[in-house]
């Protein structure tokens, strides 16, 4: 049968339509949010097929060649398993994912490309200073926010460690974001001037960018201290001095004009880092008492309240008292009563000598008057 030259065309036409025969489809693997992920993040594994017809499907998984699967508390999938999630990933969920469909004419696609996951632990973030924790009201300090070992592009966010109490009276601290936070998201936070209220204990934490959100831990606490010339409230110290010696004892309280009781006392140690003064010890109100003194108790020690307001900053100093600075400390007295006695000693015996050489004298006096008298009789 001859077709027309209509029908020819008709034809070729809907031939163009229909897909070649080909091998078996190709499977992808794609991994949400990233391939490099950190701990505990949430991650799904996604496997599609390059298929007009994308019903009917199942999905096998892999990981470094073995089968995967997907169930129990962190790892989960739809029917399909066309999506296996990972609730909260672990480091040893890092590995090379592949996947492979399969229909129930037996058909069954390609394996797919590899995809590989990389857990890594959540990074920490670190805070500087600069020029240095320690400033006069009036000078400028910028606080640093860095992300290390990571190459993630970050936004920081800044807090500030904030004391309250519990339903039990007890003191607590938290961290409190700061109502400019925004303007240190780059990394940086200025304060200038400086005020006395900036006295304080800070903290940041970095943000990754993009979808979905994620936040590193807690960087270390900074504080900071402040010197003014009208604090609201003073730390008085008894004995009254910055320098002391262990086994000494000390005092503090936070007076203000109306003897308030609603201070609160800190300390800043390199051993013990930042405490409620003093470090297991009793603490009555505004007041604290150190029975005996160490070296450990060196630091600063500064007043603050619950609505921000803080005393000037003090740094005391606890010095050791060697064996030998002991030793000499009992001596020196002794060492003073030898010399004395021996000064007395030598006194005595001089005033003895002197008295017998006047005996003498006066002896020889005599026979010389008693020979003269002799002669003239």
């Amino acid at each position: 049968m001859k077709l027309s030259p209509l029908a020819v065309m008709l034809l070729l036409n809907f031939l163009g339509t229909v897909p070649h025969a080909q091998g078996n489809p190709k499977a992808v693997v794609s991994i949400t949010p990233s391939e490099h992920v950190f701990t505990c993040e949430k991650v799904t594994l996604s496997c599609d097929i390059n298929d007009e017809k994308e019903f009917g499907w199942r999905y096998s998984w892999y990981k470094n060649n073995n089968i995967l699967h997907a169930h129990g508390d962190r790892l989960s999938a739809d029917s399909s398993m066309h999506e296996v999630n990972i609730s909260c990933a672990y480091q040893s969920d890092s590995g090379v994912y592949t996947c492979r469909g399969q229909k129930n004419d037996s058909q069954s696609s390609e394996i797919s490309n590899t995809a590989t996951l990389t857990v890594s632990e959540t990074p920490q973030a670190v805070l500087s200073v600069t020029p240095q924790s320690w400033l006069t009201e009036g000078d400028s300090i910028t606080l640093k926010c860095e992300v290390t070992d990571s190459s993630t592009e970050w936004t920081f966010s800044w807090y500030r460690d904030v004391p309250y109490r519990d339903n039990n009276g007890h003191i607590r601290y938290r961290a409190v974001l700061l109502s400019d936070s925004s303007r240190g998201s780059g990394g940086s936070y200025t304060l200038s001037p400086a005020a006395l209220n900036h006295t304080g204990v800070y903290l940041c934490r970095g943000k990754r960018r993009g979808e979905p959100a994620f936040h590193t831990h807690y960087s270390n606490l900074q504080p900071l201290w402040i010197s003014g010339e009208s604090p609201p409230v003073s730390l008085i110290i008894s004995p009254n001095r910055t320098q002391h010696f262990t086994d000494d004892s000390l005092s503090l309280s936070c007076e203000d004009q109306s003897h308030s009781t609603g201070w609160i006392l800190r300390q800043y140690t390199h051993k013990w880092g930042l405490l409620i003064c003093p470090h297991a010890r009793s603490v009555l109100g505004s007041t604290c008492k150190i029975s005996f003194l160490s070296t450990s108790y060196t630091g600063v020690y500064w007043c603050e309240s619950e609505s921000g307001e803080n005393s000037n900053p003090v740094n005391i100093t606890v010095h050791g008292t060697s064996h030998g600075q002991t030793s000499f400390s009992v001596l020196m007295p002794i060492s003073k009563a030898v010399t004395f006695s021996l000064y007395v000693l030598v006194t005595i015996i001089l005033l003895v000598k002197c008295y017998r050489a006047r005996v003498r004298t006066e002896d020889r006096g005599k026979n010389v008057i008693e020979e003269l008298v002799h002669l003239r009789k």
